[in-house]
């Protein structure tokens, strides 16, 4: 372990003591929802939530409401360890990380985020969530199933109007319709169960909202589904993620080596992956490592075909579809949810892209 990795989870097992019983803001307990019965709670003294009907409670630490359904499931579970390890190994905020989102965030635009209500479903680390506060939304709040909310925390504790809460995509612990756009970037592919985890963050979606997610695509990913996916998988369950850690390094240097390799390459027809790799061109070595390592850590993966995540889309009662190519190798989704008046959230007014 490095001094840096040191020091961060030392931070994180530690909060500030002005911090660790810090409870969480109004305007963020109104739209916590009990995972298991799907209504409202309250405060239950320092520290703690209670559901108003069943009386389960919940933990409040740091400020952020702890609140997954009971045991996980044991590929959730494994899910949601690997990419807590990840965040905590890679922490860093890079540059490059705000045009990759807005270009994952197409066809919304930066100025749609103005004065909104936002839910980062699978917020990580929190990069999305502090762009999102960074382009003018009035509140954000960023949900993840890991202990990636510990390092998020720490990236967004001086935004006033980002809130954190620790919990399951397919079951958020959030009040339906309640939030003017519900984003998911490179996360619900992750999930044992995508279409349930489309359906969840709909029910999130004010009348009137959108929804939007970004999904690794089964087009345009053969050799990924057929050589990268079989050694993530023995990766994935017997070697020592630090080792992987380690490992992938020298991955990373090769693939930014390509990377920068293929801006010469423009006028070559038939290069494999020419959009994937001008992407990759703007990053630095240490962003494309964390890829990398993505890639091979994730014990759960599904790669997904456009019209199956159109059909997800409509299946949630969405309209509005649009499904997008984004690089040749992955999907955006994005649907509006039909306006209700009767049903909407806390909020009142919708908003749609």
């Amino acid at each position: 372990m490095t001094k840096s990795e040191a020091s961060l989870e030392a931070a994180v097992a530690c909060p500030h003591p002005a911090d660790q019983n810090a409870d969480p803001p109004a305007r963020l307990i109104r739209l916590l929802a009990c995972p298991s019965c799907r209504v409202g709670v309250e405060p239950a003294g320092p520290g703690g939530l209670r559901c108003t009907r069943c009386g389960t409670e919940y933990v409040v630490r740091d400020g952020v409401p702890r609140m997954l359904p009971g045991e996980l499931p044991e590929a959730v579970a494994e899910t949601a360890d690997a990419f807590g390890w990840q965040w905590h190994s890679f922490p860093q905020q890079y540059r490059a990380f705000r045009e990759e989102a807005l270009e994952w965030f197409s066809p919304i635009t930066p100025a749609d985020f103005s004065g909104i209500s936002v839910l980062d479903a699978g917020c990580g680390k929190g990069r999305h969530a502090l762009l999102a506060a960074e382009l003018g939304a009035a509140h954000v709040v960023g949900l993840d199933i890991s202990r990636a909310v510990d390092v998020a925390r720490g990236a967004t504790r001086e935004s006033p109007v980002i809130d954190l809460v620790q919990g399951d995509v397919l079951t958020p612990p959030l009040a339906r319709g309640a939030f003017d756009l519900v984003y998911s970037l490179g996360v619900i592919h992750h999930t044992p169960e995508p279409r349930a985890a489309i359906q969840a963050l709909a029910a999130c979606v004010r009348p009137g909202g959108t929804l939007h997610v970004w999904v690794y695509g089964h087009e345009g990913n053969a050799f990924v589904r057929r050589v990268v996916d079989p050694l993530r998988r023995q990766l994935a369950r017997r070697v020592p993620r630090k080792s992987v850690r380690a490992g992938t390094f020298p991955l990373g240097v090769l693939l930014t080596l390509a990377a920068r390799l293929s801006r010469r390459l423009d006028r070559v027809p038939c290069v494999p992956y020419r959009a994937y790799f001008r992407g990759l061109s703007k990053y630095s070595v240490g962003h494309i490592w964390a890829i990398v390592y993505d890639q091979l850590m994730a014990p759960t993966t599904h790669y997904i075909k456009g019209h199956e995540l159109e059909e997800w889309f409509q299946a949630a009662g969405l309209t509005d579809i649009r499904i997008r190519d984004s690089r040749g190798m992955s999907w955006t989704g994005t649907g509006r949810r039909p306006s209700d008046r009767a049903t909407s959230g806390p909020r009142g007014e919708g908003w749609s892209v």
